[in-house]
């Protein structure tokens, strides 16, 4: 990681990839979304606020999907990031 920002309300660190074919930072976080109507409100709020300063790319599924995505690093975050 060349250098990181935090979104303080949630205590999540957001880092800016190195974009190789562009050769700038990349301002895109990628948001995996669980398709339940309680997850999907919690997860536009975090869409509303990441969107100050970054380009969201949300990818939708159930549980089972969205999951591995985080572990293969293919999502930046969960959707239902708990809000402290």
């Amino acid at each position: 990681m060349l250098s990181a920002s935090t979104l303080p309300m949630s205590g999540i660190v957001l880092s800016k990839s190195w974009d190789q074919t562009n050769s700038r930072f990349r301002r895109t976080v990628v948001m995996g979304q669980v398709g339940l109507s309680f997850y999907q409100v919690k997860a536009a709020l975090i869409q509303m606020v990441l969107e100050l300063g970054y380009t969201v790319e949300v990818r939708e599924g159930s549980h089972e999907q969205i999951f591995p995505l985080l572990g293969t690093g293919k999502i930046d975050l969960p959707g239902q990031t708990h809000l402290n």
